[in-house]
């Protein structure tokens, strides 16, 4: 993920969230035996977007009230502008779409995940 944020000069500051936000998806799969993850960028808009498809029983971790996705669903809903689940062919697919930052945002100190 950080190879591909340094190839299409993402700012630092939001490939670190995308590592961040990776990591809150993968904890919040159930089976770790068949996960696609895949990041696209835009150079239009300078948006991205990860996807993680998941083979299993349709499980949608954004359902409020399980309390062990909790926090990490906080943490999706602060770093991501929409974020979307559907289950299709036996797969979790989970896409969510990252707020933007400025290569200015990038100069400043972090105060936090909190685009």
């Amino acid at each position: 993920m950080e190879a591909f944020c340094e190839k299409n000069m993402v700012p630092t500051k939001t490939s670190g969230w995308v590592t961040h936000l990776t990591e809150e998806v993968l904890l919040l799969q159930k089976d770790f035996s068949d996960i696609v993850l895949e990041l696209s960028y835009s150079e239009k808009d300078g948006s991205l977007e990860l996807s993680c498809s998941a083979a299993g029983e349709p499980n949608n971790p954004l359902e409020e009230g399980k309390e062990e996705n909790e926090l990490g669903l906080m943490i999706l809903r602060g770093l991501c502008r929409s974020l979307e689940y559907q289950a299709k062919d036996g797969r979790n697919i989970l896409l969510m779409k990252l707020r933007e930052t400025s290569a200015r945002e990038d100069e400043q100190p972090d105060q936090g995940i909190t685009p």
